[in-house]
């Protein structure tokens, strides 16, 4: 592969719109050996005015993997570029990237967990109290691996952006989706609360396992689902303990019929 920034954009582009995770971690490693000169290309295909047209097919994509790039690349440039595209008339699927993005300009975290990792929690989520006290709470689970996790960007669930926590393993951070439904009572809030949780250590798991592929190996997906459900346990001890004394004569029982 040629070391001419443009050349390599190119080649991460191509590994986005074929889901080809070797080409996008080559890519993308590439482009940081050279920051000056990668900066520079990204930010010349932000400024086009291909982001205010309805995206279709890869494209979807491009805007926030360039967004999450040049924050890679310069700090700096990336908050000049998400002022600039503020007030530009971009696609709504565009501005919603944006506004996920943007989290990263530098504001104040809203707490710290585990050996001091920032926490960010986007605007448009209003039950922030509730959210801090819960990743406090799941940030001291005993064996919690969060030393390779730079930051945790909290944001209002929104399906079309999965995608997103594909391009932010690459820097380290963690970009939980926070349900936005306030309506849930009930054992339908303990379920959605749970599963939430789980998906937290999941992407924990993702870092604390080496991944760097997001969620495109099975292998390494079960690996970080089996991660996540050990922490689901040690965060749980006694209720753990207390299922295991009650089921255990049970689940005995049931083994022992089948033989």
């Amino acid at each position: 592969m040629t070391n001419e920034p443009s050349t390599i954009l190119s080649h991460l582009l191509r590994g986005v719109a074929t889901d080809d995770v070797e080409t996008i971690r080559d890519s993308w490693r590439g482009l940081l050996q050279d920051k000056c000169g990668s900066e520079a290309v990204v930010r010349r295909k932000l400024q086009t005015d291909a982001w205010e047209k309805k995206p279709s097919g890869p494209i979807a994509k491009y805007f926030g993997v360039l967004l999450a790039l040049l924050h890679e690349l310069d700090t700096v440039s990336f908050r000049k570029e998400i002022r600039r595209l503020s007030i530009t008339d971009l696609n709504p699927h565009h501005r919603l990237t944006l506004k996920v993005l943007s989290l990263r300009c530098g504001d104040a975290a809203a707490t710290r967990i585990g050996p001091d990792v920032p926490v960010f929690i986007s605007d448009e989520i209003e039950n922030k109290s509730e959210i801090i006290k819960k990743l406090e709470k799941w940030g001291q689970t005993r064996d919690l691996d969060l030393k390779d996790v730079t930051r945790v960007d909290v944001v209002a669930s929104h399906p079309q952006l999965d995608y997103l926590g594909l391009y932010n393993l690459p820097f380290s951070g963690v970009i939980l989706a926070w349900p936005s439904d306030e309506k849930v009572r009930g054992i339908s809030l303990w379920w959605r609360n749970f599963l939430v949780e789980k998906t937290f250590y999941h992407e924990v798991g993702c870092h604390a396992c080496g991944h760097l592929e997001g969620g495109q190996v099975p292998e390494q997906e079960r690996e970080a689902d089996r991660y996540a459900s050990k922490m689901m346990q040690n965060s749980r001890p006694i209720t753990v303990r207390t299922i295991r004394f009650v089921f255990w004569p049970l689940i005995y029982y049931w083994k022992f019929n089948k033989r």
